[in-house]
């Protein structure tokens, strides 16, 4: 897997939430995802079809800072997945560190 592919499968994750484009979240999940994160009272647990119905309702639009610019670092590959760090606007969508899932057949 490129990095230039990474790179897209990333993008695809950040401008798909702020878009609310679920195409490009859905393209941009693994369908196995299980997304973790704290919140104040507990545990919060989201799916990959979860996220793809967020984009769909627009949720990311409301953390959407304008003047986007996202810089993604490829950090490591091992096989067909890959760590990267965003560098963009604060949002709950910026975390730490996201991965991409297969890009075989992407363009």
């Amino acid at each position: 897997m490129s990095d230039d592919a990474i790179v897209a499968v990333a993008l695809d994750y950040f401008e798909g939430w702020f878009d609310g484009d679920p195409a490009r979240m859905e393209r941009a999940l693994h369908p196995e995802l299980a997304k973790r994160g704290v919140v104040p009272d507990g545990l919060a647990r989201t799916t990959a079809a979860r996220m793809v119905e967020l984009t769909a309702e627009g949720a990311g639009r409301d953390e959407d800072v304008g003047a986007r610019d996202i810089d993604i670092t490829v950090e490591d590959v091992h096989g067909e997945i890959a760590r990267t760090s965003p560098s963009a606007p604060r949002s709950t969508a910026s975390t730490s560190s996201s991965c991409a899932r297969r890009t075989a057949g992407r363009s």
